[in-house]
């Protein structure tokens, strides 16, 4: 990358810096910790959800 690359990239950074903000710091996929829901799974899952949230599920597909 020449120079002249290097300074109009640095400029569009501080550009979109200027119009957007700073991004938040990334979240890297090891700063995860899964975890599983296992206290329903003897029951239908319609069992645990409120009944709105049930029929919305229903409805989306």
């Amino acid at each position: 990358m020449t120079e002249e690359e290097q300074l109009a990239e640095a400029t569009v950074a501080r550009a979109r810096a200027a119009r957007f903000g700073t991004m938040p710091p990334r979240i890297r996929p090891d700063d995860y910790v899964e975890s599983v829901d296992t206290r329903h799974a003897d029951r239908d899952i319609s069992a645990s959800l409120e009944l709105e949230t049930e029929r919305m599920l229903r409805n989306a597909g």
